[in-house]
């Protein structure tokens, strides 16, 4: 079954991050255009049935004259494999099945998740770009929206972390790298949409007490890295609120404070992972520029 390189490099792309819209798709420069794009993932979805695609819409209220209009805008589509589009992976393309993502049980929509989960993909993109720029060895990535089901009948996302047998805590991202020198990172990944100033800054203290005081990031990931946080929201007045409130909290004054935990946009991270990146102090660090540490 014959099929061009770039639509092939578009398929194999969906198998390793499970969901990708045409935003992503431009990222990753398989495409040069957002209608070039649009055109091969119609194919592959209406004529060969390779593909598939969950819809979102944004709900737009307007109040003129004491009437409340409503209008709908579509976002882009989240493209991914089908059963078909996987099978064609697996006997063409010789890849492993194990190493193909798509969801088992998709549905047609995708609500409150929809921003969220673009911007995390958007930022594990970016991630990758930077670690093959420096020479890095990226060794692991784990994604919330990402199923680990361990026996599990309901949805267990891949970076849940077990605190109690009631408790659990799941971050957006989990991130593994290696330097030349052997040396590992870990990143802990939170992103916020929004104005999210006292929602952000409780989450935060909490995993970073799961940081200071457990292994469990460590164990999930399969480091012995002492782990990072990036907190990614849109705007920096909110990193400056959310900092405001980090800073008095006892937790905050630990030794290394100024290396456990990061900020940036999400605007700068999508540019360059390492661009605009500071520390609870504000000060500017990049990969190459983080320390060793013990705690």
């Amino acid at each position: 079954m014959a099929i061009s390189p770039m639509r092939e490099a578009l398929l194999k792309a969906l198998a390793y991050y499970k969901y990708l819209g045409i935003p992503h798709v431009l990222q990753l420069g398989i495409s040069v255009s957002a209608s070039k794009s649009r055109d091969y993932l119609k194919e592959l979805r209406e004529d060969r049935k390779f593909t598939d695609r969950k819809i979102n819409y944004t709900l737009n209220k307007t109040t003129e004259d004491q009437k409340t209009k409503v209008s709908t805008k579509r976002n882009y589509d989240l493209h991914y494999l089908t059963k078909k589009g996987v099978n064609f992976l697996i006997h063409h393309a010789q890849l492993n099945p194990n190493d193909i993502r798509y969801p088992k049980r998709p549905k047609q929509y995708i609500t409150n998740d929809y921003h969220h989960r673009m911007a995390s993909i958007a930022i594990h993109i970016s991630f990758e770009q930077r670690i093959q720029q420096q020479n890095y060895t990226n060794r692991k990535a784990l994604l919330y929206y990402r199923h680990n089901r361990n026996g599990r009948a309901k949805f267990n996302g891949a970076t849940r972390l077990q605190i109690s047998e009631q408790n659990y805590y799941t971050p957006d991202i989990l991130l593994n790298y290696q330097r030349a020198d052997q040396s590992e990172e870990v990143f802990c990944l939170e992103i916020y949409k929004g104005d999210r100033v006292n929602y952000a800054s409780e989450q935060l203290k909490q995993l970073f007490r799961i940081l200071d005081t457990t292994k469990k990031i460590e164990a999930k990931i399969n480091s012995n890295a002492i782990p990072r946080i990036l907190c990614v929201c849109e705007n920096q007045s909110t990193i400056k609120g959310i900092k405001e409130r980090l800073k008095p909290d006892p937790n905050f004054r630990v030794k290394h404070n100024d290396q456990l935990i990061f900020f940036n946009t999400e605007k700068n991270v999508l540019q360059n992972f390492d661009q605009g990146r500071e520390n609870i102090n504000g000060i500017s660090i990049q990969l190459s520029q983080l320390k060793n540490i013990e705690l």
